[in-house]
């Protein structure tokens, strides 16, 4: 199927990430400038917020603004003010990382992932944040966390490793916020690029954003198949999130980090936003203690 995309957001952002639809609005991140970005897509009216340090994700908060997860701690940002409150520290002690993609769970918990800055084997992992701010080690010896979802019933979790080119599903207790029974649905061919982040329609089908692959893909997780593809004018897809006012549009991140005057020439639409309809939509983002 070949599925026309266009340019829903074109100012570029150097690491675009993590796009999510809360309360009739796009949202989505600059990881390496630190900015989260909300659009109204019917009216095309932007805003945006520098929190002053790289920005893994972000995810709505119920008491109103946005759980975040910063460099090394996640937090609860209230944008009418610019305050930022900590909310966990998890595991200070390991060193220069920092979080990488985030959402929250069907009970409102934040599960995220980080990645070494240093790529000392084992150190990256994926927590489970709680509204009380317990933290909890879901999953030791993460090499690049990145993409999740969760099955429409919760009890299926979906985590994608990109330093192991792996999309594993795992059975996951909504009662207590853990995993278990991994199971390795997909691996990436080399030649498709990196498995980045992703989202889930409505059949559970999951959409995968491919770093250095010029698309997004659809796999069905009961055969572990690629079953759509959406090309790309750019070479760096990292995310995906279903929205629009029905929910059946395809919202895309993209990147233009380390790219040199003459790539950014080559591809002036690098770190831009896209969006199609692929004949599929999905769930909003769950809420932070919600």
């Amino acid at each position: 199927m070949n599925t026309p995309v266009e340019v829903a957001f074109a100012t570029p952002s150097e690491l675009g990430e993590g796009p999510f639809w809360h309360a009739g609005r796009l949202h989505w991140v600059d990881i390496e400038a630190g900015v989260l970005h909300r659009l109204d897509v019917t009216r095309g009216m932007h805003e945006a917020w520098a929190l002053g340090e790289k920005l893994g994700a972000a995810a709505p908060h119920a008491r109103g603004g946005f759980v975040v997860a910063l460099a090394s701690r996640v937090a609860w940002f209230d944008p009418a003010s610019d305050r930022l409150e900590t909310i966990a520290v998890p595991e200070p002690e390991l060193g220069p990382r920092r979080f990488n993609d985030g959402k929250c769970d069907p009970r409102g918990r934040f599960v995220v992932g980080t990645l070494d800055l240093q790529t000392r084997p084992g150190v990256g992992a994926l927590y489970r944040i709680d509204p009380d701010g317990h933290w909890e080690k879901l999953l030791p010896s993460v090499g690049l966390s990145n993409g999740l979802a969760w099955s429409a019933d919760g009890g299926t979790f979906y985590f994608i490793d990109t330093a192991q080119r792996t999309l594993t599903a795992y059975d996951y207790d909504l009662a207590d916020g853990r995993v278990s029974k991994p199971r390795v649905i997909w691996t990436a061919p080399a030649e498709e690029g990196g498995p980045d982040g992703m989202t889930i329609d409505a059949a559970g089908r999951l959409w995968v954003g491919l770093w250095g692959g010029r698309s997004v893909v659809c796999i069905d997780p009961t055969k572990g198949d690629i079953v759509e593809r959406i090309g790309l004018p750019v070479d760096l897809a990292t995310a995906c999130t279903f929205g629009g006012v029905a929910g059946d549009e395809l919202f895309i991140t993209t990147a233009r980090v380390g790219y040199s005057s003459e790539k950014r020439r080559e591809q002036p639409l690098a770190g831009a936003v896209f969006r199609c309809r692929p004949g599929a939509g999905g769930p909003e983002a769950f809420s932070f203690g919600g």
